[in-house]
């Protein structure tokens, strides 16, 4: 069952939304993360960032709530190969869970499949300590028509790695030595999901 789950995240949240579609009624809607004095002084911020709707769907059946930022997924300025960043986090039952973390599936475009020192990620702040996560999953690729490899990757933030990777003004991330940035809107968006976990919705 936990590897049914995994491999159910790893294909994306919309495609994980239609498989749960089969066994459980979703409920879904926009919400907007509330800025508390706990949340604020995790992430280092005198004010609240620019709120951006966040997306909740709620598994009847799995009792499990999914929370996403973009669910197009966030096109990134990356030197080579990151076409894509989808980022949620998930909770059991309706409340939101200051214990959870942020989830990110990237799709990677490269001449072949990349090895895992290319698949570590690290977040990289102006102000603070990197943080390295290994993959918690990856998918076998997808040969494209002009001989490239597509493949998913999936990673698992636990609360203090979230905190730690958005506490800095500018949040920039290297996937083995491919780097990438988020805009600030990007940036405010992620810190709206820790924020949702943290201080609920308004």
């Amino acid at each position: 069952m936990r590897q049914r789950a995994l491999l159910c995240l790893a294909v994306s949240l919309a495609a994980c939304r239609s498989a749960q579609g089969q066994q459980g009624h979703l409920v879904s809607r926009a919400v907007t993360a509330r800025a508390c004095p706990e949340g604020l002084a995790a992430l280092h911020l005198a004010s609240a960032p620019s709120s951006h709707d966040l997306y909740m769907s709620y598994d009847s059946v799995r009792d499990t709530t999914f929370v996403n930022f973009e669910p197009r997924g966030m096109l990134l300025s990356s030197d080579e190969g990151i076409d894509m960043v989808m980022a949620f986090t998930r909770f059991g039952g309706k409340a939101p869970n200051s214990s959870a973390g942020l989830e990110l599936n990237l799709f990677v475009t490269s001449r072949a499949p990349r090895p895992l020192p290319e698949r570590e990620l690290t977040f990289i702040g102006d102000d603070t300590v990197p943080v390295h996560i290994s993959p918690s999953l990856t998918s076998a690729g997808d040969q494209l028509p002009n001989g490239d490899v597509r493949q998913e990757i999936f990673y698992m933030f636990s609360r203090d790695q979230t905190i730690a990777a958005l506490r800095g003004r500018r949040v920039e991330g290297r996937l083995g030595t491919t780097s990438f940035r988020f805009t600030d809107r990007e940036r405010d968006g992620l810190r709206g999901l820790l924020l949702y976990l943290m201080c609920g919705s308004r």
